[in-house]
């Protein structure tokens, strides 16, 4: 990255759905710290590792699974078919405060419609506005953000 921008030239970073993928998040925090402006906004957003026992016992109905899955750092990507690392969103906020990073919100995204597995009902704008409700209620309601499939973090430097 430092040849294409030698400074801090951002703003804002956006970096959703990256982390799970990159083999060092160390690496990836001293990345965005270092293009990311004084007084600059990053937007992470990542798989968040405590959602993973509900996705396999909820929509995979496999209990044993998720049962195995409680302190799993690592699963496979059922889209990509490729290894994603799992973190805790107060995993990152930790990394990114060691980079002097400071963590302004904590989202979650994502806490019923990933669960609810009736994509039949989902399609249907009733039941579609009922779950924006809820999610939008949720989404950074303790506890529920911490189970959510995602979680966002905002942070600035």
């Amino acid at each position: 990255m430092g040849d294409l921008f030698p400074s801090p030239d951002f703003d804002v970073i956006i970096c959703h759905n990256v982390l799970q993928y990159v083999p060092d998040a160390t690496q990836l925090r001293k990345t965005l710290s270092d293009l990311l402006k004084a007084d600059g906004i990053l937007s992470l957003m990542s798989v968040n590792r405590y959602s993973a026992p509900y996705q396999a016992a909820f929509l995979h109905h496999n209990l044993e699974r998720a049962y195995q899955s409680l302190d799993e750092q690592m699963q496979r990507a059922t889209i990509f078919d490729a290894p994603v690392n799992l973190y805790t969103a107060e995993e990152i906020s930790q990394l990114l405060a060691a980079q002097g990073f400071s963590t302004i919100h904590h989202y979650g995204i994502r806490c019923i419609c990933d669960y609810w597995e009736d994509n039949a009902r989902k399609e249907q704008p009733r039941i579609m506005e009922q779950i924006e409700r809820l999610e939008l209620r949720l989404t950074d309601a303790f506890p529920y953000k911490f189970l959510a499939r995602y979680y966002q973090l905002i942070a600035s430097i």
